[in-house]
């Protein structure tokens, strides 16, 4: 008996499937006008792909261009920092000179007044 049930509701969904494929489906017209001029369509497509493909490929070029330009940049800058850290090191050190120097003329003197 289940069975019997099972093959009549296969067979319903086959016959609406069937169905759904006979009936049209109304075309909006601009869809009208691509099934009716397929040809010239598909090249109006083709050459707005081909101009989308152009863009991205300039855009490519360009990026690759400032990659290349900011990564020099950075390379420039960082070597500027290094010789300024080394400028500012120098200075650090010849003034610990200094401030030494300046200590034990201080002491030298202090020892003479003595």
């Amino acid at each position: 008996m289940s069975d019997k049930k099972v093959l009549m509701e296969l067979e319903v969904l086959k016959a609406k499937r069937q169905s759904g494929k006979e009936t049209r489906v109304t075309l909006t017209p601009i869809e009208q006008e691509i099934e009716n001029d397929r040809e010239t369509w598909l090249k109006r497509v083709n050459l707005h792909l081909e101009e989308l493909l152009k863009k991205a490929n300039r855009d490519n070029k360009m990026f690759r261009h400032m990659a290349y330009h900011y990564k020099t940049r950075n390379k420039i800058c960082n070597i500027r920092i290094k010789k300024m850290k080394a400028r500012l090191r120098r200075s650090l050190n010849r003034k610990k000179e200094e401030d030494r120097l300046i200590m034990l003329v201080e002491a030298s003197l202090a020892h003479q007044s003595t």
